[in-house]
């Protein structure tokens, strides 16, 4: 299914904001604790120093501070002597008379094992006689005085719970709106860059009518603009392009008339003079030689005004009804007018096919016709049609040098010659493969060359649309 790009920035969004969420959460789970237990820490120094200075003082109001304590921040607090007597406490509801003194004791305890060098130990810890974790703070205030405070940890642990579950569904909330009101905010964007690839692909079809007309001065109305501005520049020199090829063609279309004339004018002079000059050897010669020359060039001309005239906007390929095996028949009879025995043979599956058949015949005769020029000596040149699911196909096959992958894409261009030499002997123009290219294109075919293993294969192929098989 393809995903559209406004779905995408919708789903960055989101998968963004709940990467953030996760890490927040994670934080809170993690790190949360700690810091309150820190900053509860350093609460329980800060409250015992009060507690000291006011003891020292003999102020009156020690158990008035820690009364406040008791009730403002939940922590306990209580002055006790070495012998475990209780000076003052929070009040009996928070060390019962049952085990204060038991758990003061292992307060005490622990106290002188991991006191730090300040006479201070403060930790969280279990206590075993209610089970409950706690952060207690003991100093030794004064001589056989201890100062025993301490924070239920069960309160920072729901506060920990809490920030975690408003976080969470702030988060969801927040994705939620954050994903609608991104979907309507970027919907005009996302919908000026749908309208750019429809106008590029028309584009890419050669269709420069459709303009985006998106007027903004941010980065996607720039973009916009300098799509209709190549749109433009490519409409100005695609048609200044086909003007200049209609005027080459009309050029060579008025060439190829101009030089009919003067070259059948040429040839029958040069026959004239050989009938009159019948005695002399030499200018016998010179005259064969200059109407094989025009026979070349005649050749030349009309394969050029036919090329012209396929290529013709106006140019009606009409369609017939063939049957393969009678244009096999056809094919042969031709081929033996031409070539004689030149030790070729053909094969054409059965099938009906709709084609232009005296186009047809043309553009496979041009492939035996380059099969024999180029062939190696007495080899044999084999020409198949062939019927599969989408093509009808025929293909003339010789033994001859490998053709390169390169010169395989150049061979359809009119007057190209593998043989750079300009070879006379091959009696060749370089028309006959680009004929054959535009016939295929005419029925909406195709053309290819293989060449592997010393064996040169060239293939036209008639869509089976037109099939009547």
């Amino acid at each position: 299914m393809k995903k559209s790009f406004r779905l995408k920035v919708i789903f960055s969004f989101t998968v963004s904001i709940l990467f953030c969420i996760a890490l927040l959460i994670t934080s809170c789970r993690f790190m949360l604790r700690p810091i309150f237990i820190y900053d509860t820490k350093n609460s329980l120094e800060n409250y015992s120093q009060l507690i000291a200075d006011a003891y020292e003082g003999g102020s009156v109001t020690v158990r008035s501070l820690i009364d406040k304590l008791d009730s403002s921040h939940d922590i306990q607090s209580a002055l006790v002597t070495g012998d475990m007597s209780i000076i003052v406490n929070s009040g009996e509801e928070i060390f019962p008379a049952s085990y204060k003194v038991e758990q003061l004791r292992q307060w005490i305890d622990i106290y002188e094992n991991n006191k730090n060098k300040d006479g201070i130990y403060c930790n969280e810890i279990i206590d075993s006689t209610d089970n409950l974790a706690r952060v207690v703070y003991i100093e030794l205030i004064a001589e056989n005085t201890y100062i025993c405070m301490s924070k239920v940890v069960r309160g920072i642990d729901q506060e920990v719970r809490i920030a975690t579950y408003f976080i969470s569904g702030i988060g969801i909330l927040i994705i939620l709106m954050g994903a609608i009101i991104w979907s309507v905010l970027t919907r005009p964007f996302t919908k000026q860059m749908e309208k750019m690839s429809q106008v590029t692909k028309k584009m890419s079809q050669l269709e420069f009518d459709e303009k985006i007309n998106y007027e903004s001065n941010d980065e996607i109305g720039l973009l916009a603009k300098s799509i209709d501005e190549m749109s433009d520049e490519l409409k100005k020199s695609i048609d200044k392009l086909q003007k200049d090829v209609e005027r080459r063609k009309r050029l060579i279309r008025d060439i190829s008339h101009e030089l009919k004339t003067p070259v059948t004018t040429i040839r029958g002079y040069t026959e004239n003079i050989q009938i009159l000059s019948s005695d002399n050897a030499r200018i016998n010669r010179y005259c064969d030689i200059m109407i094989e020359e025009c026979e070349v060039m005649d050749s030349l001309v009309s394969e050029m005004l036919h090329m012209s005239k396929l290529e013709d906007e106006g140019y009606e390929c009409r369609m017939e009804i063939i049957d393969t095996k009678e244009l096999e028949d056809k094919f042969k009879a031709r081929l033996r007018n031409e070539f004689g025995d030149k030790n070729i043979s053909v094969d054409f599956d059965k099938a009906i096919i709709c084609a232009n058949e005296t186009l047809t015949e043309r553009a496979v005769f041009n492939y035996v016709s380059n099969a024999v020029k180029y062939r190696i000596p007495d080899t044999p040149i084999e020409v198949k049609g062939s019927s599969d699911e989408n093509f009808y196909s025929f293909a003339v096959s010789n033994h001859g040098n490998e053709i390169s992958a390169q010169d395989r894409e150049l061979m359809w261009d009119v007057f190209y010659k593998t043989d750079k030499s300009r070879n006379r002997e091959t009696k060749g123009h370089g028309i006959g493969l680009t004929m054959v290219k535009q016939i295929a294109s005419l029925h909406g075919g195709q053309v290819a060359i293989e060449s592997e293993n010393g064996i040169n294969t060239f293939i036209i192929r008639f869509p089976n649309q037109q099939n009547k098989a």
